[in-house]
């Protein structure tokens, strides 16, 4: 990470700088500021309906949001917006109940992931489920950190992979408690029991025929 962090000082563009220098005066920033009004527009819908939110795509009907901004001097939306981040994606659309089911469901998933790093420590025959879970983690906090920025809450690929990681537990599950030589020893088993059986019904009928020994 050093060595990146070091070729990234020391390659990048000035004008790469001249926008990271922009953070100390975000104010002046119309992307910046504008994101921020957003944001506290989210929370102001909140407010008004915190355990349903204000529904799908709120913020892209201006003439819903401006009535609910009213009496506020936050900034009336002229046209359709996104409120350009994940989070407040669900609060404005779902309210304080949505969002905490929202955080919920993305705890939970990196749950799964590092419960799959867990129990398959050792066992060379899930490395496929050990590397899931690494890679999970990683793919979950760039998604949140990107989506901090940017309108995805509902992105395919980010519940597409929710799944898969609750698939690969359950089914990692199952192996971890199924002793390895289970169904080895079954068949062999079953054999002998049958071979048993069939010797033992063989010397009933030859007894009930009246047959002797010799």
């Amino acid at each position: 990470m050093l060595v990146v962090g070091l070729c990234v000082y020391l390659l990048a563009p000035q004008a790469w700088f001249d926008r990271m220098r922009t953070i100390e005066t975000y104010e002046q920033d119309s992307s910046a500021q504008g994101r921020i009004d957003f944001w506290r527009i989210s929370l102001r819908i909140a407010e008004l309906h915190p355990v349903l939110g204000g529904g799908f795509k709120v913020t892209y009907f201006p003439e819903i949001t401006n009535r609910m901004l009213e009496g506020t001097t936050l900034p009336r939306l002229k046209i359709p917006r996104a409120t350009h981040s994940i989070w407040f994606d669900a609060l404005s659309e779902h309210g304080w109940v949505g969002l905490a089911l929202f955080v919920a469901i993305a705890g939970y998933s990196l749950y799964n992931c590092s419960w799959l790093i867990r129990h398959t420590r050792g066992r060379p025959d899930l490395d496929w489920a050990n590397l899931l879970g690494r890679m999970g983690q990683s793919a979950l906090v760039g998604f949140w950190a990107a989506g901090t920025f940017n309108s995805v809450a509902y992105f395919d690929e980010y519940w597409t992979i929710i799944f898969i990681f609750d698939a690969a537990r359950r089914v990692v599950a199952k192996e971890i408690t199924t002793p390895v030589n289970a169904f080895r020893s079954a068949p062999s088993t079953g054999a002998a029991q049958v071979g048993t059986t069939s010797a033992a019904a063989l010397v009933r009928s030859d007894r009930s025929s009246g047959f002797a020994k010799s």
